[in-house]
């Protein structure tokens, strides 16, 4: 992973087992223009084992994240036209809780399908984070790449 600035979540916003975050998203809309391809979220959450895992999200093209979201607010039955912010998130949340229901213990492989097409990356350090993955599927499988 080419060097970045990230950005550290408040506990209150960190994902539990292995959901994403979408709180973060906000948070990258409050960076400076000029830095934003620089950014990176960094989530820590605990796996079924209760053991951290730490991930990166990073936005590789913010325009195409944010039309995904905007189509998915649309696109979702639950989501009313007046709903605050909280509520839509609380909805789409409740949506990706009920996805990786579905697929037990694995949660990187229906995110990286689920947010295929979303502009964004997921990168995945080892136990020390010395060793960074970009995670991909491939075939199916959800591959790493190394970084460093």
């Amino acid at each position: 992973m080419a060097a970045s600035t990230p950005i550290l979540i408040p506990e209150q916003y960190q994902c539990l087992a292995g959901r994403m975050c979408l709180p973060c998203i906000f948070f990258y809309q409050k960076v400076y223009e000029e830095n934003k391809h620089d950014v990176v979220i960094i989530i820590v959450c605990k796996d079924d084992n209760g053991v951290n895992q730490t991930y990166a999200l990073k936005i590789d093209d913010p325009d195409v994240l944010f039309a995904a979201i905007s189509q998915d607010v649309q696109n979702n039955p639950k989501i009313k036209s007046n709903d605050t912010r909280e509520k839509i998130l609380d909805n789409m949340d409740a949506d990706l809780t009920i996805l990786y229901a579905k697929n037990g213990t694995s949660r990187e492989k229906p995110f990286l399908e689920r947010f295929a097409n979303f502009g964004i990356s997921l990168y995945k350090a080892d136990e020390d984070l010395t060793t960074w993955n970009k995670l991909i599927l491939e075939n199916g499988i959800v591959k790493p790449i190394p970084c460093n």
